[in-house]
């Protein structure tokens, strides 16, 4: 049986408890998900974004690790940020994503 991964003390790791304090009417960059820590991490080094950090949530198919970026008070704003935070290379395919549905997945 293969041992399960470390828990996270690792890079850019985010709490959750940070992300439970935002507004419900907000909205939040995803830059991606990932089932592998470490695909995450490696994922997350390669962005030339210092404010991106990774969240661990937990779903029906088990751990999934998300690149978060920036609470917004909109959805244009959002937009408008993805739009001057990530480098042109940067291979993130971001979500704008509402706080509630983030919100939702934290309980």
């Amino acid at each position: 049986e293969p041992e399960p991964e470390p828990e996270p003390a690792a890079v850019g790791f985010s709490v959750a408890d940070k992300w439970r304090e935002i507004s419900p009417e907000a909205f939040v960059l995803q830059l991606g998900a990932y089932r592998s820590l470490t695909g995450a991490q490696q994922a997350l080094m390669s962005l030339k974004t210092p404010q991106a950090e990774l969240l661990k949530i937990t779903t029906d198919q088990g751990a999934l690790y998300i690149i978060l970026a920036g609470t917004y008070a909109n959805r244009e704003s959002a937009q408008t940020a993805a739009l001057e935070i990530l480098a042109p290379g940067d291979a993130a395919d971001y979500w704008i994503r509402s706080a509630r549905s983030l919100l939702g997945i934290l309980h």
